[in-house]
């Protein structure tokens, strides 16, 4: 049985990172994180699938604040020696910043990157943006008269897969979402997108019941079935 050399599994991440194929190149970095720990190309590429490809913000972010400490003008994706990571990692970092509350750091990554990256990049135009809302966010901080408490409604409704686009009906006896949740035991591995690793997006919908709590969601039936 061979055993593939770190450059190999570098080449390898690179080309399954170019083409969003999050869950295998992840498999890919995970290894190369065994052999340079510190190493902050591996880092970076750890925090960017953990943010893009998998939105797990909070768990991004020790590998991009690391990534950060080899921050690189001249990154070389697919360069077999490349120790660096991009510019972009302060964009990414602030991103998982703002998205778990922390607006301060938040801020002082987005005004990072501003101060690097060429006003060409793709990007940009979102760190702007997105000093926008921090800043909204901050105006309504200072309101003593918005207090809001985010609290998560417990594993009845939750589940580790992907959920999201919540909608909640007139009343408030309904909540609709997303989930990429497997239906059940009767689910395939064909039926996983190969690129992320998770199962096809549903809707779903969970309601109240007398004792006010949320009861386990039910898949609505308009969806086409998966493969059989």
């Amino acid at each position: 049985m061979t055993t593939s050399s770190e450059s190999e599994l570098l080449t390898q991440s690179s080309v399954l990172l170019s083409e969003n194929y999050y869950a295998s190149s992840e498999r890919m970095v995970d290894k190369l994180l065994t052999i340079q720990p510190e190493n902050s190309n591996y880092n970076y590429r750890k925090g960017f699938i953990l943010s893009e490809g998998k939105q797990s913000y909070a768990e991004a972010i020790p590998f991009l604040e690391k990534a950060k400490k080899g921050i690189k003008k001249n990154y070389d994706a697919f360069g077999k020696n490349e120790d660096g990571a991009p510019l972009d990692v302060a964009y990414f970092l602030a991103k998982c910043y703002q998205l778990t509350g922390d607006l301060a750091k938040a801020e002082e990554n987005y005004n990072q990157f501003l101060s690097t990256a060429s006003q060409k990049t793709e990007i940009y135009d979102r760190t702007n943006v997105a000093l926008e809302q921090i800043e909204m966010a901050q105006k309504m901080l200072l309101n003593k008269k918005r207090n809001v408490e985010i609290v998560n409604i417990g594993s009845v409704v939750n589940t580790g897969a992907p959920e999201y686009s919540p909608v909640i009906s007139f009343d408030g006896s309904a909540l609709y979402f997303t989930s990429r949740r497997k239906w059940d035991n009767s689910d395939k591995e064909i039926d996983r997108d190969p690129r992320s690793d998770f199962y096809p997006e549903d809707i779903y919908v969970s309601y109240k019941n007398s004792n006010n709590e949320w009861t386990t969601p039910t898949r609505l039936d308009f969806f086409p079935g998966r493969s059989k």
